[in-house]
């Protein structure tokens, strides 16, 4: 076989292993659909993921999940989970859904608060979707968070875009070469899930399992409030400066 044809074998093999294991935004059968006005694709009613809604499934929702769902591992994973505040229940785990090219597990993670789920986050693959993806299904993003933290120990950048009003996030893993700018293929690291309304239900949701009662989380939530910018678009963005 000539050298041309078994590169065209390959590239073909390829993109068919990929393609395969691209995490997908279409309609999951256990979430009630929603119809996007611009395609006309039905889609999950964000926030859904498994059939379980943040503000609605309750704490026996996630064990019947889990308990239905999760390997052996994962249970033992889930139930181990530690959270600081007694009004709240962590569950979280590891899982390996990408491909022969993706060799890292991928978390998730639940908080249940006072009975009722409050937070879910869920971890993409390495062939996961791009903001072109996200846009296409869900519509332009309400806000967009571009912090550049700088410490001690180096610095770190962080790229999400928020859609409050359907309690949905997605948290983006842009290259370090390209900070301050936001394009389609800006690639997703993670989705997150939270009672629809105010931003700063997911910045709640997010860390207050991890602080005792005591503690007052409000400073810090103002802080990534104030931080949050009105999405205006692919390109260049603001960075805001945190040292």
């Amino acid at each position: 076989m000539k050298t041309g044809n078994i590169r065209i074998l390959l590239f073909l093999l390829l993109t068919v292993l990929l393609s395969g294991c691209a995490y997908s935004l279409v309609r999951d059968a256990s979430c009630p659909a929603c119809v996007n006005p611009t395609s006309g694709t039905a889609t999950p009613c964000p926030p859904c993921w498994q059939g379980l809604v943040p503000g609605q499934s309750s704490e026996q929702d996630v064990m019947d999940f889990i308990e239905q769902k999760l390997t052996d591992k994962e249970k033992g994973q889930a139930m181990n989970s530690i959270s600081v505040r007694r009004s709240c229940r962590v569950f979280r785990w590891l899982t390996h859904e990408g491909s022969v090219f993706d060799f890292e597990d991928r978390v998730r993670e639940i908080h249940v608060e006072h009975g009722v789920t409050s937070y879910i986050m869920v971890e993409m693959p390495l062939f996961g979707p791009t903001m072109k993806d996200v846009v296409r299904v869900y519509g332009p993003p309400e806000y967009v968070l571009s912090l550049l933290a700088v410490g001690p120990d180096g610095q770190h950048y962080i790229l999400e875009v928020y859609y409050p009003s359907r309690g949905l996030a997605f948290k983006l893993h842009p290259s370090q070469a390209n900070i301050g700018r936001l394009t389609p293929h800006t690639r997703i690291s993670a989705i997150e899930y939270y009672v629809p309304g105010d931003i700063k239900n997911l910045f709640i949701a997010r860390s207050a399992c991890f602080h005792s009662q005591s503690e007052d989380i409000s400073p810090s939530i103002e802080f990534e409030a104030s931080v949050v910018r009105p999405w205006t678009g692919f390109g260049e963005i603001e960075v805001i400066l945190d040292r």
